[in-house]
């Protein structure tokens, strides 16, 4: 039976908390609002979970982020909008299954003006101009994504090359709006696609669960499966921000917009131009046979 109860008054952080019930050696922390009720509780697990997953995405209180998708084509979408709204939603994606018309943009408009609190996303978008659309609306981030398999290593030449124009085009709108947040999405499953989706322009990236790299970590639902491929994808991102000599992903769109950092497209025909310029230089360095 406990005779000393220890408690948290809020508003209180989580490491305030965390450091609260550290000195007092309890535990669990129950924190009380100013009326004594009891409105959550902080565990020693809580310690491990900060120590296991330090970046974890958290709002002020510690408590996870928490989102939802809704088809803004559907007419009970901002139904569903209120009700997740009411029930704590974090960020409300709306998913987009074509080009985005008004009635997305009108969606995003009223989540901003009705619900605040609640961040929006928009996508998959897959050209400037339907961003820019977004943007003006007040959205909060994008999903870039020209197709479901761009910028994936096994994909056609002119797939990869539509899934990387859309993260630049899309990016390049963003940075012209305030430096809105870009997510490059699609079938990005290796350390070499996220980097190359950073040095478009992103801000982030959705990764698929299964790397395609041989070697690697494969994914399979598990949460130490997931928890492995992050840190896999993780060091195969700092190796490639090391040989681009960059510190920060600030530095690396920072050295694309100045044109200091350049990306090369290459095609089968440009490849094939390529080989024949090499085979053509090595004859030409050749020495004159002796008769």
């Amino acid at each position: 039976m406990v005779t000393r109860l220890v408690t948290g008054r809020e508003p209180l952080s989580l490491e305030d908390a965390v450091a609260k019930l550290r000195s007092a050696k309890v535990g669990k922390l129950p924190i009380v609002d100013r009326e004594g009720n009891l409105s959550s509780l902080v565990c020693r697990s809580h310690l491990t979970k900060l120590r296991r997953f330090p970046l974890m995405s958290r709002d002020l209180a510690g408590c996870l982020l928490v989102g939802a998708a809704v088809d803004p084509c559907d007419p009970d979408a901002w139904d569903r909008v209120a009700a997740l709204h009411g029930a704590g939603a974090d960020v409300v994606l709306l998913h987009l299954r074509g080009s985005p018309g008004e009635r997305a943009s009108e969606l995003a408009r009223r989540i901003q003006s009705e619900c605040p609190r609640c961040e929006v996303l928009v996508g998959p978008v897959g050209s400037g101009r339907d961003a820019k659309r977004l943007l003006q609306a007040g959205v909060g981030g994008i999903l870039a994504d020209g197709d479901e398999e761009a910028l994936a290593g096994g994909a056609p030449s002119a797939v990869r090359q539509a899934g990387a124009t859309a993260v630049y085009e899309v990016a390049k709108q963003a940075e012209l709006h305030g430096g809105c947040p870009v997510i490059a999405g699609g079938a990005i499953r290796s350390a070499g696609q996220v980097l190359k989706a950073l040095a478009l322009g992103a801000s982030a990236v959705m990764v698929a669960e299964a790397p395609c790299q041989a070697g690697g970590p494969q994914g399979s639902g598990d949460p130490a499966a997931a928890a492995a491929l992050a840190s896999y994808l993780a060091t195969g991102v700092r190796n490639g921000m090391q040989d681009l000599g960059k510190k920060s992903l600030r530095e690396l769109h920072a050295a694309l917009r100045s044109g200091d950092l350049r990306l090369e497209c290459r095609t089968a025909a440009a490849a094939h131009a390529r080989a024949a310029l090499a085979s053509s230089a090595q004859r030409a360095l050749r020495p004159p046979a002796v008769a």
